[in-house]
C-alpha cells in the first residue's frame, strides 16, 4: 500500500488541502497530493457531472486542481538531464518527432535547445500526458537525437521561436 508506506516514510506527503476545480472552486478535500497523479480519473472523492481528472498538482498550495480531459493538454514542455546521440546538440530550433510514453506514437515538434542543458520542445499539436518526471525522446528520421527528463509542461504560452545559443550542457553518447 503506498499510501501507508508514504504516511510512514515521507509523514510531509499525508499533509491534507483542498480539491479545487481549474476556476479555483472548492469541492472537496484530500489526505496528500502525493496520493495523487496528472491525469488520474478514478479515486478522487468527488463528482463534476461529467469525467473528471486531476489536471494540476500544486505540493506548495496542497491543491489538488480537477478538470476536463481538455484541462490536461499541454502544448509545450521543458525537460532536463539530456543526453544527446552521436550528432549531438543541434545549433537551433529543430523539426523532430518526440514520444512522451512507450508505446505512444511520435508526435511532430520544434525542439529548442536551451543554454543551460534543457531544451524546450513544443508540439505542432497539443499532447496529454506530459508530465513531470516521465522520460521524452526526440527523433530526427531514424536517428534517436536525444533524450531528457520533462521538468514541467507548459500551456499554450507564448515562446519566441528565435535560436537559442548553442551551449548544450548535457551528456553526450
Amino acid at each position: 500500500d503506498y499510501r501507508a508506506f508514504l504516511s510512514e516514510n515521507r509523514p510531509e506527503a499525508a499533509s491534507p488541502g483542498e480539491i479545487v476545480t481549474t476556476s479555483g472552486k472548492v469541492i472537496g478535500r484530500h489526505e496528500g497530493v502525493a496520493f495523487y497523479t496528472l491525469g488520474q480519473r478514478r479515486g478522487l472523492g468527488v463528482s463534476l457531472g461529467d469525467r473528471a481528472y486531476v489536471s494540476r498538482l500544486e505540493p506548495e498550495s496542497q491543491r489538488v486542481v480537477i478538470g476536463s480531459k481538455a484541462d490536461l493538454l499541454r502544448s509545450e514542455l521543458l525537460a532536463k538531464d539530456i543526453v544527446w546521440g552521436g550528432q549531438g546538440c543541434p545549433d537551433g530550433p529543430t523539426q523532430v518527432k518526440a514520444r512522451l510514453r512507450y508505446r505512444s506514437p511520435e508526435k511532430s515538434a520544434t525542439l529548442y535547445p536551451g543554454n543551460d542543458g534543457r531544451v524546450r520542445l513544443i508540439f505542432d499539436q497539443p499532447q496529454g500526458g506530459i508530465t513531470p518526471g516521465q522520460a521524452v525522446v526526440f527523433y530526427r528520421g531514424d536517428e534517436v537525437l536525444g533524450g531528457g527528463t520533462i521538468l514541467k509542461p507548459e500551456k499554450n504560452r507564448e515562446f519566441s521561436k528565435k535560436s537559442t545559443p548553442k551551449f548544450c550542457n548535457a551528456h553526450q553518447l
